[in-house]
């Protein structure tokens, strides 16, 4: 597997991937970056050099990939996201949205 991120902090993200599985790369990116052309020929240039592995990011990535119509059918298929799931602790979610309702009502 190949890892690559463009967040603030990717290193939980490449962590939990290698508690689960064999990172054979991990390609980083600035936080916010926008994807372009250019880095889909990095990526198919990894996927050329390792033809077995699937390239896996963050949903955050994934939504900042602009054009996937350029992006060749056969990396495409070899690409995935890990998705975002949030969690309340301790069933904190009605205080959240409370709090964040009255921000959005001062601002």
């Amino acid at each position: 597997m190949i890892a690559m991120s463009g967040i603030g902090n990717p290193g939980p993200f490449v962590e939990g991937l290698r508690n689960n599985y064999k990172v054979i790369e991990d390609v980083r990116f600035d936080d916010h970056h926008v994807y372009r052309v250019k880095d889909m020929k990095l990526v198919a240039n990894l996927l050329a050099k390792h033809p077995k592995a699937a390239i896996i990011m963050t949903e955050k990535d994934a939504v900042k990939m602009s054009h996937p119509e350029k992006i060749p059918a056969e990396v495409r298929k070899r690409m995935y996201f890990l998705p975002i799931n949030i969690s309340f602790i301790d069933d904190s979610e009605t205080d959240f949205l409370q709090k964040l309702e009255c921000d959005v009502r001062e601002n």
